[in-house]
């Protein structure tokens, strides 16, 4: 292959050298039976799969975010404990 080839020239070359390639006869007749005789499942289970994956990630984000909303109480009852007759203003 020269480096100086064109992408067009390329693409031409190869179509060319790919041109006799061709799917057998039954090729489609064979896809569609072997779809045909694949199993079907519940999209239920289709989702669990993935799903079983991301549960530990999932859990873990419920746990900070547990974390964190507990902290976060505690620091504006501190904060409305400090001062009982004042407006106080917070930042989040």
């Amino acid at each position: 292959m020269d480096r100086d080839e064109d992408i067009d020239a390329r693409l031409a070359r190869l179509a060319r050298a790919t041109e006799a390639i061709q799917p057998r006869a039954d090729f489609g007749a064979r896809v569609a039976r072997a779809l045909e005789a694949e199993p079907r499942t519940e999209v239920l289970h289709e989702l669990r799969r993935p799903a079983r994956r991301l549960l530990p990630a999932l859990a873990l984000a419920a746990a900070v975010s547990l974390v964190w909303a507990v902290e976060s109480d505690q620091a504006f009852d501190d904060a409305l404990a400090a001062y009982p007759d004042e407006v106080v203003e917070l930042e989040w």
